[in-house]
């Protein structure tokens, strides 16, 4: 039994195409964070019309690209968050967060930290 694939490098212009999509992604997300209707309005016409102009299978390989990034950004947001924080006398904190208990500690020492992760975050 012979098993074949076909693999197709992107030509250039599809390259070309998806790196404008992705930058007209990333600048529909900014203008909708800062409610700015006109650029919204704006930037989904010119998505609109680089959509018309793309392919079906460039297409199928955005909205993959998408839902990876979604997915991804699902799993990072349900991570233990640990960050070390200063006030504003210098003093330095630091500070872990598990988004799936809701659980967070606020401590001066680092050895503090650590004893409170395998305490309250073992088997994540």
């Amino acid at each position: 039994m012979t098993i074949t694939s076909e693999f197709r490098h992107p030509s250039l212009d599809e390259i070309h195409r998806a790196n404008m999509l992705d930058s007209l992604a990333h600048r529909l997300e900014v203008a909708r964070a800062a409610n700015n209707t006109q650029l919204i309005a704006l930037l989904e016409q010119e998505q609109k019309e680089l959509l018309a102009e793309a392919p079906l299978s460039t297409l199928l390989k955005r909205v993959q690209a998408w839902w990876q990034r979604l997915k991804n950004d699902i799993a990072q947001a349900s991570q233990l968050q640990v960050t070390q924080e200063k006030d504003e006398t210098g003093y330095t904190w630091w500070h872990a967060y598990d988004p799936n208990s809701g659980r967070e500690v606020y401590t001066d020492s680092e050895s503090e930290l650590v004893m409170w992760i395998e305490q309250h975050y073992q088997g994540h």
